[in-house]
């Protein structure tokens, strides 16, 4: 599980993390009570996607 220094809104809420489970992997959305994992391509575009991981994890 990795966390994000800088979470990123999207339409499903603000991603805050990234886990690989298996072959698939899902963004953590914050949420209350817990995170929500949903898989990578229903968060974000294949752009929106490495412009996170670009700016979030560094």
């Amino acid at each position: 599980m990795l966390w994000a220094k800088v979470p990123y809104q999207t339409r499903r809420g603000r991603c805050v993390a990234l886990k690989l489970v298996g072959d698939q992997l899902l963004v953590g959305i914050a949420g209350a009570p817990a995170v929500q994992w949903l898989p990578v391509e229903k968060v974000f575009t294949e752009a929106e996607a490495r412009a996170w991981l670009r700016t979030s994890f560094a």
